[in-house]
């Protein structure tokens, strides 16, 4: 017996990143004078609609589902990762920033390009 399948449990997931980017959006709202905040509210929020887009692959077109979704994800983590360099009262990385951006951009294009038949996996795919 299967409780939950893939896409549910990415329902789940994505409902939890929503709430999180609410709730830092809210802070940030409240408390403008501290920048991290706007950055975490920020990538939260692309990453809680990549995963959104990733869980409506089958169904939404593969542009949006695979390509748009993981340059949101890609980009909300540099951005929380920012916010953190910034609440450290760091020098931001930028060097490591573009280099985690490539290695991402590669093992996206692993993903899509090396391992064509990764990507056609069922709708649902029970767990």
């Amino acid at each position: 017996m299967h409780l939950f399948d893939i896409r549910t449990l990415l329902l789940v997931i994505t409902l939890a990143m929503i709430c999180r980017a609410a709730i830092l959006g809210y802070v940030w709202q409240v408390e403008r004078q501290y920048t991290p905040i706007r950055y975490w509210a920020a990538g939260s929020t692309a990453i809680a609609i990549g995963a959104l887009l990733v869980g409506l692959r089958g169904i939404a077109p593969d542009m949006l589902s695979v390509w748009v979704a993981q340059a949101l994800i890609i980009f909300g983590w540099l951005t929380l990762s920012g916010g953190t360099v910034l609440a450290a009262e760091q020098t931001p990385p930028w060097r490591a920033g573009i280099a985690l951006a490539l290695v991402s951009v590669a093992g996206v294009a692993w993903y899509l390009w090396a391992t064509p038949h990764s990507g056609h996996y069922p709708a649902f795919v029970a767990v």
